[in-house]
């Protein structure tokens, strides 16, 4: 169907149409100046401006040369807006908002229309960045895009960051959705104190639940590490493991290496549990493998492992959670207060019921025995019952709370303060003084 200011022609041979030209069939749409349709073809040209609609793609351009039964043709001059949803995007979970679509938008040359769902670019320029925002772009002699597989591929390709070209391929493939797609991510090259590095990550999209990521870096100071990271996905459970290996430091002719693990279950019926560990080779590993924020947030590396159950009753509910928690310390030279205190265990109840008049009891206990190498170590009870009243009007509320905390602490010596505490033992075969040793308290039981 064609809506024109003027129209003329020859009956089922071609039709002129001149002013506000608008032509549509299925869900393809052409605005523009003037309109040729040769109807015994299908066939449209059109100038000396038009915009193209086909489902949710906007190509505006120049001059068009269009087949509306095979979607094929040529448009000269195109800015586009791709925003299309293709044939292989995942479907979202049942219950789960659909996927929004990956929008691409550019500039070319040259668009050819090679079916429904593709197109050729030349000399093209694009990006999924918002309208107004090109902070990076790609830019290509020729981009091919198909929404049939998913998939562009961009021909003598330059990455350009705020207009800086920073990588070069002679051939390069990118997904065309949001759907994750195994390839080589964006390298990095970075130099400082550290020495020279490269890194060049690949993503390998296992399965939609699992993926990971192997990056060999390239250091000139120190020699070629490779680096490793691992996901998974399940109903019930996730984690991630990443490590890091360095077989032999030029430096130090040393092995180097970080690992760092997580995992989170369900077992159902209120039972879950949760481990974080983190471990390093040495104190100096952040210092020399990671930047200014990775050496002041990796002081104390994590590693604690927890049991929680989850109960609930008429009026109220608890929860019970087992942890046990300790760290490694990468202070250089650290004295004893630098070193935290491990919970070894810690045994926590929390509760809550609700009585009439809008008055609820509570309780919060903690029960931890803090180990340290060498200073004292204590075990430590909490307990805060308390009860509460909510008080809700529409002009305000009123929520008193009346509680008492009973905390109370045992101190007994370390293993190392302990060894300290021993009379010393002496050997020799030429008479010797008398050994001297460290007196202790004789109690190291104290109760606040």
């Amino acid at each position: 169907m064609v809506h024109a200011d003027d129209m003329d022609g020859e009956m089922s041979v071609i039709l002129h149409a001149k002013g506000n030209v608008v032509a549509t069939r299925d869900d393809q749409r052409v605005e523009s100046d003037w309109l040729d349709y040769y109807q015994t073809k299908n066939r449209v040209k059109a100038g000396d401006r038009f915009r193209m609609t086909r489902g949710g793609d906007v190509i505006t351009g120049t001059t068009l040369d269009y087949n509306v039964d095979t979607y094929s043709g040529t448009g000269m001059d195109p800015v586009f807006s791709m925003a299309r949803q293709n044939q292989t995007a995942v479907k979202p979970a049942p219950g789960a908002p659909p996927a929004k679509p990956v929008t691409l938008r550019g500039d070319g040359s040259q668009v050819d229309f090679q079916g429904q769902n593709q197109y050729r670019v030349y000399g093209s320029r694009m990006t999924t960045c918002d309208p107004g925002d090109e902070a990076w772009y790609l830019k290509s002699s020729r981009t091919d895009l198909d929404y049939n597989s998913g998939v562009g591929v961009a021909h003598n390709a330059w990455m350009q960051f705020y207009g800086v070209p920073i990588l070069y391929s002679p051939w390069l493939d990118f997904p065309l959705n949001s759907n994750r797609k195994s390839g080589f991510l964006m390298p990095t090259f970075k130099t400082g104190s550290s020495g020279t590095e490269f890194s060049l990550p690949y993503y390998w999209n296992i399965a939609p639940n699992y993926d990971a990521t192997i990056t060999p870096h390239i250091n000139v100071k120190h020699g070629n590490m490779l680096a490793g990271e691992f996901r998974y996905l399940q109903p019930d459970y996730s984690g991630r493991i990443y490590t890091e290996q360095l077989p032999k430091d030029k430096l130090t002719g040393e092995s180097r290496y970080a690992w760092s693990a997580s995992h989170s279950q369900n077992f159902g019926h209120g039972l879950s549990f949760g481990m974080d560990f983190n471990q390093v080779s040495d104190n100096n590993y952040f210092t020399d493998f990671g930047d200014q924020v990775a050496i002041a947030s990796n002081v104390n590396l994590n590693r604690e492992a927890w049991l929680n159950y989850a109960l609930g009753w008429q009026g109220g509910g608890g929860n019970v959670t087992l942890r046990a928690q300790r760290y490694q310390n990468l202070t250089i030279n650290p004295v004893p207060g630098d070193i935290p205190y491990a919970k070894m265990p810690q045994l926590t109840f929390n509760a809550n019921q609700s009585l009439p008049s809008g008055f609820s009891a509570n309780l919060i206990s903690d029960l931890t025995r803090f180990d340290h190498p060498s200073l004292q170590n204590a075990e430590r009870l909490v307990l805060y019952p308390s009860v509460s009243w909510n008080f809700d009007r529409s002009w305000g509320f009123l929520r008193p709370k009346l509680g008492s905390t009973t905390p109370t602490t045992t101190w007994t010596p370390s293993k190392a303060v302990q060894a300290m505490s021993r009379p010393a033992r002496c050997r020799s075969s030429a008479p010797m003084p008398a050994c001297i040793s460290t007196a202790t308290p004789s109690s190291w039981d104290e109760t606040t």
